[in-house]
């Protein structure tokens, strides 16, 4: 803001040396809508621009930044239970949630179940290789 009032100041001090102190030009009615024009939008259009850039509220908001916190799985997994309230102060290493451990545990038994498979036919193949010897 300090800087629209300090180039409008000079603007202005600009105006005043070349229309009435050196009398570089005659102030015409031409000279004045443009020299007006240029200096409404000399204020306005830094006012709209901070409207953007810094808006105006009449209650006081704490903005900090957020981190979105997303699980590295391979499919899509329920939330079984939240162990953390809203707003609450969180250290690194406190479990915020519990997810549904179903789904995982299924494909853990269907790998230990196929490790079994492959253990029993090791053996199998081994058999058949003693007795391929063996003849």
């Amino acid at each position: 803001m300090l800087a629209v009032v300090a180039i409008t100041f000079l603007y202005l001090l600009f105006i005043w040396v070349v229309f009435f102190k050196l009398k570089w030009l005659r102030l015409t009615p031409t000279w004045g809508v443009v020299s007006g024009f240029f200096l409404l939008h000399l204020v306005l259009v830094p006012m709209v621009g901070m409207r953007f850039f810094a808006p105006l509220s009449t209650d006081l908001r704490v903005v900090r930044h957020t981190v979105q916190i997303v699980p590295r799985l391979p499919e899509p997994t329920l939330v079984e239970a939240i162990l953390v309230a809203q707003n609450q102060p969180v250290e690194k290493g406190t479990p915020l949630f519990v997810l549904d451990k179903r789904p995982y545990q299924y494909q853990l038994d269907q790998a230990k179940a196929a490790l079994a498979a492959a253990k029993q036919n090791v053996l199998i193949l081994q058999a058949d290789v003693a007795v391929a010897a063996a003849s």
